[in-house]
């Protein structure tokens, strides 16, 4: 079992950082990652059920209403053979780096490959990461050249309420700082000292009986 530290750490990173990415920014990083420093162990398959077209009903032909010949067809326009989207079967590269195993897409056809290898059925689900912001920055800050401006850019224009993700404390500092007083924060502070201050105004005084007018 490899033991190199730095191997030990990337592939960490590289774990959980899949688990949260799906931007084409990180796939280019994962896929120069896994050329030089993981091995291929071997192949899967992932096959893509297609989806039926409702316009001609998944017949591939459209009927048509003509005053002098009737009912006529002609090939539907948006599908391909009823087809809306075809079933197609995705060949994925399976690598090893470290503990972890990752894929890869290198070729997608229409026609079912003939092979024993596994096949995943439908799209493949990752369970999100408490980690994987925080990886995915740390790579993408080490291998995209340009990465600090991009992200500096794209970043403060939110608030997150939720702290339980390491990533978020950085992303809610830079929207204090980037918004300054129109910050939501900000903007909180202001509405609770404007509440505050209604509350400690004093009331307006009653007249007394003997000074009403009847």
């Amino acid at each position: 079992m490899n033991r190199n530290p730095k191997q030990i750490i990337l592939s960490w990173l590289l774990h959980h950082a899949n688990r949260e990415a799906s931007s084409h920014y990180f796939y280019q990083v994962k896929d120069l990652i896994l050329q030089k420093h993981a091995r291929v162990i071997g192949y899967e398959i992932q096959f893509i059920e297609g989806k039926k077209c409702w316009t001609c009903k998944g017949t591939g032909k459209y009927m048509k209403y003509d005053h002098y010949t009737g009912w006529y067809s002609e090939p539907c326009w948006h599908c391909y053979n009823g087809w809306y989207h075809r079933p197609v079967w995705v060949i994925l590269q399976k690598y090893q780096f470290g503990k972890y195993t990752f894929l890869k897409p290198i070729k997608s056809t229409y026609e079912k490959p003939e092979t024993n290898v596994p096949v995943i059925k439908g799209y493949i689900d990752h369970e999100p990461s408490k980690y994987g912001e925080f990886a995915l920055f740390i790579l993408l800050l080490l291998y995209e050249k340009g990465f600090m401006k991009r992200w500096w850019r794209e970043s403060g224009w939110r608030w997150y309420r939720n702290w339980y993700y390491p990533c978020n404390w950085a992303q809610s500092a830079i929207h204090i700082f980037k918004r300054k007083q129109n910050s939501i924060p900000a903007q909180r502070i202001k509405r609770s000292l404007l509440k505050l201050r209604y509350r400690l105004l004093p009331a307006k005084s009653q007249p007394e009986p003997e000074e009403l007018p009847f």
